[in-house]
């Protein structure tokens, strides 16, 4: 997504609903005067999920992004990796089916990266369509079945 004109080429995807789609842009989508928690609470109930279903839900990722004992400290106390680790957190409340991603590592230390990567594998392996765009080609090397590559906003490689 940019702001080039599309050349050729289309989309389709079965409906989602609300919840389904994860998206973590490579800019840090959060509000830094707000904790890790209530960061994911808020994005939580955009994407439909309140009460006991949104605390469950809140804590699983704090611990699955290892971000559990942060929980209660404002973003703008983390670090860039922890951002990134809470940005793909936020991204993922909902029951995502297809997750896109814009540069996720960036930025990232090496543990960061590493639970960054480990959390995409295991959506992508538990069915979930992901869709990752990076520079880094070891982040692509594990983690996508197919490449294309791009040079100035053409395929180069990879693309049917």
């Amino acid at each position: 997504a940019g702001i080039e004109r599309q050349d050729a080429g289309k989309i389709e995807l079965a409906p989602l609903g609300r919840g389904q789609l994860g998206y973590v842009p490579q800019e840090i989508a959060l509000y830094p005067a707000l904790t890790g928690m209530q960061n994911l609470r808020f994005f939580a109930s955009a994407a439909g999920l309140y009460g006991r279903r949104r605390t469950i839900r809140c804590r699983y990722l704090l611990e699955k992004v290892n971000l559990a004992d942060k929980a209660d400290k404002p973003v703008s106390t983390y670090s860039g990796g922890m951002q990134r680790r809470l940005n793909l957190a936020c991204a993922l409340v909902g029951d995502v089916k297809l997750l896109l991603l814009d540069e996720p590592t960036v930025g990232a230390d090496e543990n960061s990266t590493e639970i960054i990567l480990n959390t995409i594998t295991a959506l992508k392996n538990g069915g979930c369509a992901v869709l990752l765009v990076s520079h880094r080609a070891e982040d692509i090397a594990r983690v996508c079945d197919r490449v294309v590559k791009l040079k100035n906003g053409v395929v180069e490689d990879g693309g049917r």
